[in-house]
C-alpha cells in the first residue's frame, strides 16, 4: 500500500491528506499516515493543531498482508477492502473531532 493510495481514499471521505505532521500549510487538517511498528503497518488518523502538536485521533487500522482490521474499543473487525477501512476511520475520526 502506497501513501498516494491512502491519500486518494482519504480525500474521497473529506480528509485532507498530508505527509507532514505539523506546519502552517496543514494545521487543523486531518490526515492519514502509515506507521510501521515492528513488522506491522498501522494506518492512523491524525490531526495537527496550531501549536504544532500532532495528536492521534484514537482510531487505528492495522493493515496486514491478507486483511485489514480495525482496532477499537469494541474489538477487532476484519476488512476485506482497504477503502471500507479508510471510510470507517474517516467517519470515526470526524466524530471524535466534533466532540
Amino acid at each position: 500500500m502506497y501513501q498516494c493510495e491512502i491519500n486518494a481514499l482519504a480525500s474521497k471521505h473529506g480528509l485532507e491528506p498530508s505527509k507532514q505532521h505539523s506546519g502552517s500549510d496543514n494545521r487543523t487538517r486531518f490526515f492519514l499516515t502509515q506507521d510501521l511498528v515492528g513488522s506491522e503497518r498501522y494506518l492512523q488518523a491524525l490531526v495537527s493543531y496550531p501549536d504544532g502538536l500532532t495528536v492521534k485521533g484514537g482510531v487505528q487500522v492495522h493493515v496486514g498482508l491478507y486483511a485489514q482490521r480495525k482496532i477499537a474499543d469494541d474489538g477487532t473487525v476484519i476488512y476485506d477492502d482497504l477503502s471500507v477501512a479508510v471510510a470507517d476511520v474517516a467517519e470515526r475520526f470526524k466524530r471524535l473531532r466534533r466532540n
